[in-house]
C-alpha cells in the first residue's frame, strides 16, 4: 500500500495470525514490542482493512459467484459485537454469517459475511436471487424463508434438541453411571418404561449415523448413498417419527420432552429430505465446524471496533480458512494475492487464478 511500510509479507503475516492462529491484534502489538519494533494495533488494523478493501474484497466477491454454482451449500451464524454499531444503532449484537460449500463439492471454501442483523435478507444476499441448489441450515427461520431452494434441516440439531430434555432426567442420569453391560442398561430401562419411551427415537438417530458413517467408510458413489440409504435409513427414519409421536402423547403438553419431539415432527420432511440424494448431508455439523475457527479467534478480540474492520475480518477469515480447506499454507497463499493484485491489478483472469481452489495456483503454496 502506497505511503506505508507495509509488504504482502508482513500484512500476511498479521492476518494469518488473527485468522488462524487466534492472535488478537493487541496481543500481536506486544509480540513486536519483545521483537524491538514499535507497531501498534491501530496501524495493523489499519492495513487489515485497507489491504482488504483494495485487493481481499474482489477475491471474496468472486469466490461468492462460485458459492452461488454449488449444488449443495451449509449456512450458520454467530454473535459479533461491533462497537460502531452499538453506538450508533443502540444494537447489541452483530453477526457472522458463514457459508460452506457441501462436502462432495469439487470447490472448496467457507464465506464469512458481517451482518449488522439478522433479518432474513442475510440470506438472499449470500446465495443471491434463484438459488435452487440444497441448503442445509439449523432451525432459524430467516432460512426457512428463503423460497426457490431445497431445503435440508440438520438431524443433530433436531437430535440435541429431545437430548437435552433426556439428560437432565434422574433417572437417564441413573441409567449413565450403570456398569457398561448391555443387559444391565436393558434391564433398567425396563423397570422406566417412560425413559424407554425417550431413548427409542434417539438410538434410532444414531443407527441413521451409523449408516452414513459406513458410507463414508467405504467410500461409496452417490448412487450407492442413495441405495444404502433407502434400504437402511428409510425405515430407521420412519421408526424415529413414530417415536416422537409416541412422546407427544406420553408426555404433558408442555413439557422439554415433547417440545423437542414436536421440533423434530415439525422439521421431519426437512430433515428426511437428504435421504432423497446420496450427495446431501444428514446435519449442518459442516458449517458448525467452520464457525469454530471465528469462535476460537472472538475469544481473544471480543469485539470489532468498526464497521469496516468487521467487514475486513470476515474477508481474511473466508481467504485463509478456504486456504485451509484446500491444502494451502494460509500465510503463504495470502502473500502470494496480495504480492500479485498489486502487481498486475484487480483483473478476472488474475482473480480466477488466485482462487483458493484454483489448480493453477504454485506448488510451494501448499503444505508439504
Amino acid at each position: 500500500m502506497e505511503n506505508t511500510m507495509s509488504s504482502p509479507s508482513l500484512v500476511s503475516h498479521i492476518i494469518a495470525q488473527k485468522t488462524v492462529m487466534g492472535l488478537p491484534l493487541y496481543r500481536q502489538e506486544q509480540d513486536w514490542q519483545r521483537r524491538g519494533f514499535n507497531l501498534s494495533r491501530s496501524i495493523m488494523a489499519s492495513w487489515m482493512i485497507r489491504s482488504s478493501q483494495i485487493y481481499g474484497e474482489a477475491l471474496a466477491d468472486r469466490m461468492i459467484q462460485d458459492f452461488r454454482k454449488c449444488d449443495v451449500v451449509h449456512m450458520d451464524e454467530t454473535v459479533l459485537k461491533c462497537l460502531e454499531v452499538s453506538r450508533e444503532q443502540k444494537r447489541t449484537n452483530c453477526y457472522m454469517i458463514v457459508g460452506v460449500s457441501g462436502e462432495h463439492e469439487s470447490r472448496k471454501m467457507v464465506i464469512y459475511q458481517f451482518k449488522k442483523t439478522r433479518e432474513q435478507k442475510f440470506v438472499r444476499e449470500l446465495l443471491g436471487e434463484g438459488f435452487e441448489k440444497a441448503l442445509m441450515s439449523d432451525g432459524f427461520e430467516g432460512y426457512d424463508n428463503y423460497t426457490g431452494a431445497v431445503h435440508l434441516s440438520c438431524m443433530a440439531h433436531a437430535r440435541r434438541h429431545l437430548y437435552d430434555a433426556v439428560k437432565i432426567r434422574a433417572d437417564y442420569q441413573t441409567l449413565d453411571k450403570l456398569p457398561d453391560d448391555t443387559e444391565v442398561k436393558l434391564s433398567y430401562i425396563r423397570e422406566n418404561p417412560a425413559l424407554g419411551i425417550l431413548l427409542e427415537p434417539l438410538g434410532n438417530i444414531n443407527r441413521l449415523y451409523e449408516v452414513e458413517n459406513r458410507a463414508k467408510k467405504k467410500k461409496l458413489s452417490r448412487e450407492e448413498v442413495y441405495e444404502l440409504r433407502q434400504k437402511e435409513s428409510k425405515p430407521l427414519f420412519d421408526q424415529v417419527i413414530k417415536g416422537m409421536e409416541r412422546i407427544t402423547r406420553s408426555f404433558d403438553s408442555g413439557s422439554k420432552a415433547v417440545k423437542g419431539a414436536n421440533y423434530f415432527l415439525k422439521r421431519k420432511d426437512s430433515l428426511g429430505r437428504y435421504l432423497e440424494d446420496g450427495t446431501y448431508p444428514i446435519d449442518n455439523n459442516l458449517a458448525e465446524r467452520m464457525v469454530k475457527p471465528f469462535v476460537i479467534g472472538r475469544k481473544g478480540f471480543l469485539f470489532a471496533d468498526t464497521e469496516a474492520g468487521a467487514e475486513a475480518t470476515a474477508v481474511w477469515y473466508s481467504l485463509s480458512q478456504s486456504a485451509i480447506m484446500n491444502g494451502l499454507v494460509p500465510e503463504k497463499y495470502i502473500e502470494h494475492v496480495l504480492t500479485r493484485l498489486k502487481n498486475e491489478g484487480i483483473k478476472e483472469d488474475v482473480l480466477e487464478e488466485l482462487l483458493p481452489y484454483s489448480r493453477t495456483l504454485p506448488e510451494n503454496l501448499y503444505k508439504k
